[in-house]
């Protein structure tokens, strides 16, 4: 069976693409305690790279909360600290206001209790309060 080179090329771009970032995962914080004993469900990186955000659930011991307890961890990759938020859910996005210089960076997380559940969205620190 004869090729044409170009179904081996993608192979082997796609091999390459793979091999490069298997070489460039390394453990970036440690997990905090807030999160002993979770399952990681997710990870999230902001944009610019400089927050990120791990994801953690786990059984709630107490019967008259909500039967699954989540845990955040959201690091700061400049300062190289992290704050625990209790949380199920979490992202970043970016917002351009008007006449602000530059987009506005956003952290929101979701929190589910046995009374309801709740939103909230924190404009990330290290932006100009220039609106």
């Amino acid at each position: 069976m004869e090729s044409d080179g170009r179904s081996n090329c993608a192979h082997q771009g796609k091999l390459a693409a793979a091999q490069a970032d298997a070489q460039a995962d390394n453990q970036v914080f440690d997990r905090h305690a807030n999160l002993s004993g979770n399952q990681i469900i997710n990870y999230k990186v902001s944009p610019d790279g400089q927050w990120l955000v791990l994801v953690g659930i786990s059984s709630n011991p107490d019967p008259s909360g909500f039967k699954i307890k989540g845990a955040l961890q959201l690091y700061s990759v400049e300062r190289g600290v992290s704050q625990p938020i209790e949380g199920h859910a979490a992202a970043f996005a970016t917002l351009k206001v008007d006449g602000a210089a530059q987009p506005t960076k956003l952290f929101t997380f979701a929190v589910r209790t046995a009374t309801g559940a709740t939103v909230s969205f924190i404009i990330l620190v290290g932006m100009q309060a220039d609106v």
